[in-house]
């Protein structure tokens, strides 16, 4: 385990099984608390299949665990037949968003609240909102999208909405707003416009990812870099600040970008679950091994030899 600053790595013995696996692990924003997937069992996996040839697949419950006092603080089973997946912390309170699957279709989206200990079943309206939002450390306000117009008129609005205050402004309409993450001096919101761009005989398209860094105090929008889209998934693909708001890495799928604001210069990684480690260093996985990269140096070095995904502190 390593902190946002890359300044320690060890190793934490949650329950001491060596039959658990760990497909999603989340820390909280004060982290405080994780939730990790636990391995239950295997069971066939749903489909039609072939007399003997149907898959396995694991069967797991989600784990809550208190990291200041060492323990278990809740554990949420699947119910008959159903699938569970952690997906993301959320302000405020300290929420922890999770879905169910039925076979490969999402059946119910919820929430558990640590101060409550309490779980709530939510619309995919106000779990898409929550899951998008990008909340304060100090919870003082949130960034989240509306969409706005019908056909040619539809956009998104990227709304800031003071937790305090309760006051609620638009900060920047655009046709297509995804994956935007607030800066960690809360002035700042990077985010990822898909543009599909004909050519001039209106025979073929391409999608073109473009990256825009607005500022909030000054009102400013500057377009950062632009260049053929890659593959996203969500819960897998996403921006992030590193901690000091120098660089921005565009973490996809099997994909990284990492843009320097200063130099305005992008480097790229193949691997996944990408992350940063401190200012200077992304950790991510590839081949079921963990990698550094020095973005100073602009090379990468093996970490560590058969290591599950990495899951590294961060607030975004």
């Amino acid at each position: 385990m390593t902190d946002d600053a890359g300044r320690h790595l060890r190793r934490i013995n949650i329950l001491g099984k060596a039959d658990m696996d760990f497909p999603q692990i989340l820390f909280s924003h004060d982290r405080r608390f994780l939730a990790y997937s636990k391995f239950i069992k295997y069971v066939d996996e749903p489909g039609i299949w072939e007399e003997g040839q149907q898959p396995q697949m694991a069967l797991s419950s989600i784990v809550i665990f208190d990291l200041k006092n060492k323990a278990v603080l809740k554990e949420i089973m699947p119910t008959e037949g159903e699938w569970i997946y952690p997906a993301k912390w959320v302000f405020p309170g300290e929420k922890l968003l999770y879905y169910t699957a039925s076979g490969f279709d999402v059946s119910g989206v919820f929430s558990y609240d640590i101060k409550k200990h309490a779980t709530e079943e939510l619309s995919y309206e106000e779990y898409s909102r929550l899951a998008d939002s990008a909340f304060t450390k100090d919870d003082s306000f949130t960034l989240y999208l509306k969409e706005s117009g019908i056909g040619k008129d539809f956009q998104h609005d990227l709304h800031k909405l003071d937790l305090k205050s309760g006051e609620d402004r638009t900060l920047i309409s655009k046709k297509d707003i995804s994956m935007y993450r607030l800066s960690n001096d809360k002035n700042k919101v990077a985010f990822i416009e898909v543009e599909n761009v004909k050519d001039v005989e209106n025979v073929r398209e391409t999608y073109i990812d473009n990256l825009w860094l607005y500022e909030i105090d000054s009102g400013t929008l500057k377009k950062l870099y632009s260049g053929q889209s890659i593959a996203k998934a969500a819960f897998s693909s996403n921006l992030s600040w590193s901690p000091d708001d120098t660089r921005i890495g565009m973490f996809f799928l099997t994909d990284a970008l990492i843009y320097d604001i200063s130099s305005k210069k992008t480097q790229k990684l193949k691997g996944a679950n990408f992350g940063w480690m401190g200012n200077e260093k992304v950790i991510f996985s590839r081949g079921g091994d963990l990698y550094i990269f020095d973005v100073l140096k602009g090379k990468e070095a093996l970490f560590m030899k058969g290591a599950s995904s990495p899951a590294v502190l961060e607030c975004n």
